[in-house]
């Protein structure tokens, strides 16, 4: 009678181990379903000002990753500012390069940012301080007293470029608002890079209390707004032009579009006042209007597609033929008194 009973206690050991064949061997198996990791995250832009209220102007920010443009599928967000902030969402996990653009009226300046990285499945929250930039306003006038409109004012650097520009409107009054910290120096110029308003091409350009050229013109010292600054904001900066003679460049081969685009190059300030003229189908260029000074004329040549780029030819004087090679270049002296027209040989095309 014991046989029996011993049978029966290693038929349930058994099957409590699960071996084949046993009724707990064929129970179904339960698996904790998989968790879906997120290959997105979000980036927010916080723009606050120097004193800690929320930037309340517009904008936008781009993000731009060099890793994902290089790939088969490019990829760039863009998200306007609202309230003070902009916000992206499902960005691919990567390094960004955020730029942010304000309206050319802003009176803030565009600060310089770091990389961020977008991390997927969660939200990078980026603090970014956006200060008011300094101002400088004030009215043009011509040399009889009129309001110029639809000219160009000019805040040019430390480094002699233009940093901001604005037009004068119906009343001759310009504000340059959004400038960051610096020495600037104040151009009142009747067109930018040859071309404007017909009524206002005819005046020499001047920079503030009735300077001729940049060197020795009047220097303004701004600061953008900071921790215990405030921007600084200068007004009744006016000036006034005169009316000048006239540059005209020629080209030797009328209605020959390879060769269409004219560069006039001041020696005394070499981005500051130096315009650029197109030809027009008579093979004449846009009438510039200079200061007296030394200029040196150049022209873009026929796209050249072993170099992958356009040659320069630099004028060398009446009758003869260009040259790529600028200390080759005859400076043209402009007294302000005459109109001159000058031919530009234009190279023999291959």
């Amino acid at each position: 009678m014991k046989k029996p009973l011993i049978t029966v206690v290693l038929i349930t050991a058994l099957a409590a181990f699960g071996v084949p064949g046993t009724a707990a061997a064929v129970a179904p198996a339960r698996v904790a379903p998989a968790i879906a990791v997120p290959v997105t995250g979000g980036i927010v832009f916080h723009f606050t000002t120097p004193s800690g209220a929320t930037y309340s102007g517009s904008g936008v920010v781009n993000l731009y990753s060099p890793t994902l443009e290089d790939s088969a599928t490019p990829y760039q967000g863009q998200a306007t500012i609202s309230h003070g902030t902009a916000t992206f969402t499902d960005e691919p996990e990567s390094t960004y390069v955020p730029q942010l653009f304000l309206p050319s009226t802003s009176t803030y300046i565009m600060p310089n940012f770091d990389n961020v990285s977008s991390v997927a499945g969660d939200t990078v929250v980026v603090a970014v301080t956006i200060a008011r930039g300094a101002s400088i306003s004030g009215t043009l006038k011509t040399s009889t007293g009129s309001v110029l409109k639809d000219a160009q004012v000019a805040a040019i650097g430390e480094s002699g470029t233009i940093v901001k520009t604005d037009a004068t409107n119906s009343r001759g009054q310009y504000s340059l608002a959004g400038l960051p910290t610096g020495d600037y120096r104040i151009q009142f110029n009747s067109r930018s890079s040859g071309t404007g308003n017909a009524a206002t091409m005819k005046y020499i350009w001047s920079y503030y209390k009735s300077k001729p050229h940049l060197a020795g013109s009047n220097v303004l010292v701004v600061h953008q707004q900071a921790p215990g600054v405030t921007a600084s904001v200068k007004t009744g900066v006016s000036g006034s032009v005169k009316a000048g003679h006239s540059l005209v460049v020629a080209s030797s081969l009328p209605g020959d579009t390879s060769y269409n685009e004219v560069q006039i190059v001041s020696e005394a300030a070499p981005d500051a006042e130096s315009f650029s003229s197109w030809l027009n189908a008579a093979g004449t260029s846009t009438r510039v209007i200079l200061a007296p000074g030394s200029y040196k004329v150049s022209m873009a040549g026929a796209y050249d597609p072993v170099t992958g780029d356009f040659p320069i030819y630099w004028y060398t004087g009446p009758g003869t033929a260009p040259s790529t090679d600028e200390t080759q270049a005859v400076a043209y002296t402009f007294t302000g008194t005459t109109s001159k027209t000058i031919t530009f040989i234009a190279p023999s095309i291959s």
